[in-house]
């Protein structure tokens, strides 16, 4: 004869999540577009909601950058412009600018550029 487990408090039995494998319920809020979304790509992925999310949560490929790189050639980036900006300024007010300046302007600018093509690829 089959046992029947009679449920006497189901309130208590619903708080004692014990038996699950995941016993933490999370709650959000969404806006009508944005929940319109989720039912849709629930739908369209042919999972419930609950699954759909834990996937798109867990199972998404984060991919976490190092920019410390960047943040060390942006004020060379900076400075090499003034130079350029001074270059320019004495040659609009009738000066003349030495080769010397434009030869070092010019290096650095090429120096700097293989530093920030390097930084890129290390992105990829």
């Amino acid at each position: 004869m089959d046992e029947k487990v009679v449920i006497k408090d189901k309130k208590k039995y619903k708080q004692d999540n014990t038996r699950r494998a995941r016993n933490n319920r999370m709650m959000f809020r969404l806006s009508d577009e944005e929940k319109a979304k989720l039912e849709s790509l629930v739908e369209k992925s042919g999972q419930n909601k609950e699954k759909y999310i834990r996937k798109a949560v867990f199972d998404f490929e984060r991919k976490i950058y190092n920019t410390d790189g960047f943040k060390l050639i942006i004020p060379e980036f900076k400075r090499l412009g003034n130079n350029v900006n001074q270059i320019t300024a004495k040659l609009n007010s009738g000066g003349k600018a030495p080769p010397e300046e434009w030869q070092f302007v010019k290096k650095e600018f090429e120096e700097l550029w293989q530093q920030l093509r390097q930084l890129v690829a290390e992105l990829r």
